[in-house]
């Protein structure tokens, strides 16, 4: 029978020497490592604060090697060749033994048991905000949007904490699988809640687009989008200065609209309440949508603006003379002239401008 140290180096040496002669009956190993156990007891009393596992295994050698010389004086077949788990428990102990030599890693070590409460609070705390996630929503910061939401959840996260800390206060006598079991459990709770926490949006922002709260669109749920002539233009998507989309707070769940691009578009106005919702549970306040209203009288130009001028419609004949005069010299009968002797211009049907005939001076 082996020695009780537990909890003690000088154990862990003699679990190591246990797990060397792993491939012997459990019988011919406790025979082999009774007077081991003994000693370890009694090195352990000797100097109970001080004891390391490098401290043993300079005194003892190590744990392997003093397995090897057990077999040896029993007569019995060196060890069979260890496999790669046991190459690598092997390594890793022998990495915590040079650890073991450093005061800063020991003092660390020590510390660490002090850090419990607080994790066990943590972890109920990222439990509590993960059930709340689901069943509530986005978190602003460490509490949810709403505030009687967040009363609620103060209320499951003190009960959640409880529950946390009862199940560390139990979690030693779990055995060694049930110990791990609860760590990793506690180790993916704290990732998911901590990831939550994060990344919740919060009030400033919904689905990816801008969500405007505060200013004139404090308690807006929708928008109309008028054009220059007054006409009301529905499925407008509307986007701020940044290129964000506008994503307004929705009082009823409307229907959803996607892109030609198959994308999901939450800005578009004005918004259509979603038929199969009660209207006996969703109240959606909204006026009744006008199709027309006044347009808007055109931009008055200021001083140094040119006005761009609308060409003339077909069929009309430009004040502004064309210039062309007719190069035969032909002279035009219909030519008239002036009381005062002025000769007078005809202008054809093609536009052109044709000189008048002379008139012969007396």
């Amino acid at each position: 029978m082996t020695a009780p140290t537990v909890g003690t180096e000088a154990d862990r040496y003699l679990q190591r020497v246990r797990a060397a002669l792993a491939d012997l009956p459990e019988d011919e190993r406790n025979e082999l490592i009774e007077d081991l156990s003994a000693h370890l007891a009694d090195i352990s009393a000797e100097s109970p604060e001080t004891l390391t596992a490098a401290s043993l295994e300079q005194r003892l050698g190590q744990p392997e090697a003093y397995a090897a010389e057990l077999r040896a004086s029993a007569g019995l077949a060196p060890a069979p060749r260890a496999n790669a788990s046991s190459r690598l428990r092997n390594i890793s102990e022998r990495v915590r033994a040079r650890l073991e030599t450093v005061p800063a890693y020991r003092q660390f070590v020590a510390f660490l048991p002090e850090l419990r409460p607080g994790w066990w609070v943590l972890r109920g705390y990222f439990f509590a905000v993960i059930v709340a996630a689901i069943f509530v929503g986005g978190f602003s910061g460490v509490l949810p949007d709403s505030g009687s939401d967040a009363v609620v959840f103060l209320v499951f996260a003190a009960l959640a904490v409880y529950g946390s800390v009862w199940l560390g206060r139990r979690s030693g006598g779990f055995g060694r699988w049930g110990r791990r079991a609860v760590l990793a459990g506690g180790v993916f709770v704290a990732l998911v809640g901590l990831a939550v926490v994060t990344t919740s949006s919060g009030s400033d922002y919904y689905d990816g687009g801008t969500y405007y709260s505060g200013g004139p669109l404090e308690n807006a749920s929708d928008l109309r989008v008028y054009g220059p002539d007054g006409q009301l233009i529905r499925d407008a998507q509307v986007f701020d200065q940044d290129g964000s989309p506008v994503v307004l707070p929705e009082n009823c769940p409307s229907l959803q609209r996607t892109r030609t691009d198959g994308g999901v578009a939450e800005n578009v106005y004005p918004r259509t309440v979603d038929p199969s919702v009660d209207p006996m549970y969703c109240d959606s306040g909204r006026a009744p949508v006008a199709e027309q209203l006044p347009g808007l009288n055109p931009r008055v130009p200021t001083a140094g603006t040119s006005v761009p001028i609308s060409p003339a419609p077909s069929g009309t004949v430009s004040p502004t003379p064309s210039g062309s005069v007719s190069p035969s010299g032909s002279v035009s009968p219909s030519g008239s002239v002036s009381p005062s002797g002025t000769v007078s211009p005809s202008v054809s049907p093609s536009g052109t401008v044709s000189p008048a005939a002379p008139t012969p001076t007396r």
